[in-house]
């Protein structure tokens, strides 16, 4: 085997990318579930996020505020949720945050806690989930 068999060309490193990618897009939930450190972060859960327009996220809600959770919902305004609450409360780098909203406002949220160093610690799909960013999905960031 000569050095020619390890050449790449630029198409080929491309279409590498993609596939990669395609590939993480597709694993299995159980690649994002639960570890360790998203249970004991589910423990301290500040504020869950709520989409009133579905049933299952007010579900969620009632559930997680028996642990003294406090619920906003994001029909309130995701601008305003996000400058009141979840801003200072990531900025002093404590509490988790959980929900049930639709794929498109989890990235969104999952953006905004990346730039304060969090991540999200637990991502599952609910129903019949084709990724599109109307389906719900279930989440913790911490």
């Amino acid at each position: 085997m000569g050095i020619e068999d390890y050449r790449f060309n630029r198409r080929t490193l491309l279409m590498s990318s993609a596939s990669i990618t395609a590939l993480a897009a597709l694993a299995p939930s159980s690649l994002l579930a639960a570890t360790p450190a998203s249970a004991a972060a589910a423990a301290d859960i500040r504020y869950i996020v709520t989409d009133g327009r579905y049933p299952q996220s007010l579900e969620h809600a009632k559930t997680l505020t028996a642990q003294n959770s406090q619920t906003l919902d994001i029909n309130d305004g995701l601008t305003r949720l996000w400058q009141e609450h979840l801003h200072p409360l990531w900025q002093q780098g404590e509490g988790a945050v959980a929900g049930v909203t639709t794929r498109a406002v989890w990235q969104c949220l999952a953006e905004q806690a990346r730039s304060h160093a969090l991540r999200t610690r637990e991502l599952t799909p609910l129903g019949d989930n084709d990724g599109h960013p109307d389906n719900l999905v279930s989440w913790t960031i911490a």
